[in-house]
């Protein structure tokens, strides 16, 4: 619980605030897609990472109903990413977290009556040696 706490003031001193997500290497990050997500409504999700135009993950619900919706992590990713519908807002879950993780993220909401909705959202990874000094 110490680590959160940190997490949170480091957060405040460095101004990270809003689309600004902070983890700790070896831990878990959670990046909301922060879009509504509609049930019925959504064809698509597509996670990118920095000026990649080849998703890291993918929700395809093309063909059927969001909750039977076919997920594809990218290879770099296979294993350690789940998108969570679940949650009360649903996220992309990175877990274990690396430091090679940290980058822009674009989460693309493709609805089939609607237009495309796309947020953008930074995530920083603190090294475990930093975190070792301070949390």
């Amino acid at each position: 619980m110490q680590q959160i706490s940190v997490l949170k003031g480091l957060r405040k001193h460095l101004g990270v605030s809003g689309s600004h997500y902070v983890a700790v290497a070896g831990g878990r990050a959670s990046l909301p897609c922060g879009v509504p997500i509609a049930e019925a409504n959504i064809s698509l999700i597509l996670w990118y990472k920095g000026d990649s135009g080849v998703p890291v993950y993918t929700v395809d619900a093309r063909k059927g109903a969001l909750k039977g919706a076919r997920h594809f992590p990218a290879a770099s990713l296979k294993g350690r990413t789940r998108f969570q519908l679940a949650h009360p807002r649903p996220a992309l879950d990175i877990d274990p977290v690396t430091e090679e993780d940290a980058d822009e993220y674009k989460c693309r909401v493709d609805y089939r009556r609607s237009r495309t909705v796309t947020r953008t959202l930074t995530l920083a990874v603190i090294g475990q040696l930093l975190c070792t000094l301070l949390c």
